[in-house]
């Protein structure tokens, strides 16, 4: 049995259907296109080791006016503000 070469054409198509977007890519998670490649980029990165504790219900993150970011996330348990540049985190 010979083998096909498959021709998949770049980019995202979030329009169609799998099924309408045949030979075209319908779902990605951090990829970028390079010469009409794939290509695996960056990540997710850890901000803080605490886990969340029940379902995260919002989360909402700021600036303040010296420049620290501040993430809050309201959760079905508790809420818990985090200071994303100092890694410092309250549980409210």
């Amino acid at each position: 049995m010979p083998l096909i070469k498959v021709q998949i054409a770049p980019g995202v198509d979030k329009q169609d259907t799998e099924y309408g977007a045949e030979g075209r890519w319908t779902n990605t998670d951090n990829v970028r296109f390079r010469y009409g490649l794939p290509e695996k980029i960056g990540g997710w990165a850890k901000v803080t080791s605490d886990a969340l504790v029940g379902a995260a219900r919002g989360i909402i993150t700021w600036f303040s006016l010296d420049g620290d970011s501040t993430q809050s996330q309201e959760q079905t348990r508790n809420f818990m503000c985090t200071r994303m540049d100092r890694g410092m985190t309250s549980h409210l």
